[in-house]
């Protein structure tokens, strides 16, 4: 038998994004989001444990934005309740500044990180079997000094552990931006380049640690989101997304804590801008992030049939319409949403199969078509400029 565990390692839909506050479509599959992670998911807890000093009152609402921050938008569009701090007894335990562990000085008295917030869940809230965790930190550590990618990587694994440990079986766990391209490092090309390396190490790090984590318990779900190519994308096309400024802040000069600022700097059309501060992304990448995560976490990969099963069925649909490109969809074998059928959507449905039942069922694809599916994973690989080792389901 395969085990049912589910592991999404690629991105979700790469266009066709709409700028619009997302509605549900149907009942959600999960109970609840409970949140852990930095400024990027923040919705107050750092405002109230800082006397509202941070981030301050010239971001909005005290999101390290102009606008919502993604995680609220998701719960929203997977029709959860709204996202409310965990200092106002909510789910969402992200403070801006978290690094995975660590923060120490004046800064550590305000700001729990990763692992404080996991300790803080664990000794006052039941462990959830139904919600959806999201972990979704890192990017502290590096701006903070960090230069060993594997001790925040160590630090972030063992912190999941600890919740899988205590009966989580969800996680939405994104990878972290290309640091170097924020507007605090990319007008130097080498520290540019040296953070962007520091993030893609990191991130290939955690890849690594969420497959062994994977081999350890059984019907565990890991979706992870690609922030990285999100943001390369839409530096290297933002008309896609709709936006006219990729490299520099809507608000320049302004930093978290600011007592005063000049606003009219502000640009006028900040949310055609890739960045609000010299860090942290506009309402409208959150937008877009939001429905991304919608895209991979509802509804499990390679269930083109949308049975709630992974099996032979789902199987034919893909041998059907492999090589199909430009409007492929989910019911038509596209399990990773980039519009492409292909080896990747194949790999998907292969580690989500619940039953060998599965293989047994229908005919070996044609040598032809899994040539085709090879080459053209190959192409999305190369395309991407990173493939990830999907294993497969154990026996």
């Amino acid at each position: 038998m395969f085990s049912p565990r589910q592991i999404t390692l690629l991105a979700a839909a790469t266009c066709c994004i709409s700028w619009s506050v997302l509605t549900p479509a149907h009942a959600a599959p999960y109970t609840s989001l409970v949140i852990f992670g930095d400024s990027l998911s923040d919705v107050g807890n750092i405002a109230s444990s800082s006397f509202d000093i941070y981030p301050g009152k010239y971001y909005y609402e005290d999101r390290f934005s102009n606008g919502p921050v993604w995680v609220e938008t998701l719960a929203t569009s997977l029709g959860l309740p709204a996202t409310k701090r965990s200092t106002a007894s909510g789910d969402d335990f992200a403070y801006g500044g978290a690094q995975t562990t660590g923060t120490g000085g004046l800064e550590g008295a305000f700001i729990r990180d990763i692992d404080e917030q996991v300790t803080q869940y664990l000794n006052q809230r039941t462990i959830d079997p139904t919600a959806l965790y999201v972990v979704f930190a890192g990017s502290n550590d590096f701006i903070n000094g960090q230069t060993n990618v594997a001790t925040p990587a160590n630090r972030l694994a063992t912190d999941i552990s600890r919740l899988i440990t205590a009966g989580a079986r969800n996680f939405l766990v994104p990878n972290l931006p290309l640091l170097g391209a924020t507007p605090r490092f990319n007008g130097n090309p080498t520290t540019a380049a040296v953070y962007n390396d520091r993030s893609q190490q990191f991130n290939a790090t955690m890849d690594a640690k969420l497959f062994e984590l994977s081999d350890d318990v059984a019907e565990l779900t890991f979706f992870r989101l690609d922030v990285a190519s999100l943001f390369a994308d839409a530096i290297a096309h933002p008309t896609k997304f709709g936006l006219t400024n990729v490299t520099t802040p809507a608000a320049p000069g302004l930093q978290s804590g600011a007592s005063s600022y000049n606003t009219s700097l502000i640009a006028p059309n900040a949310n055609e801008y890739l960045f609000w501060d010299d860090l942290h992304p506009t309402t409208t990448v959150h937008t877009v992030l939001a429905a991304r995560a919608r895209a991979l976490v509802d509804g499990v990969p390679g269930d083109f049939n949308a049975d709630a099963f992974v099996d032979a069925a789902d199987l034919a649909i893909w041998q059907s319409n492999v090589g199909a490109a430009g409007s492929a969809t989910r019911a038509t074998g596209d399990a990773n949403g980039d519009q492409l059928v292909d080896g990747a959507d194949f790999l998907l449905w292969q580690l989500n199969a619940t039953s060998s039942a599965a293989f047994a069922a229908v005919p070996e694809p044609a040598p032809w078509r899994l040539a085709l599916a090879s080459v053209l994973a190959a192409a999305l690989c190369t395309a991407r400029g990173r493939c990830f080792n999907v294993p497969h389901a154990a026996g």
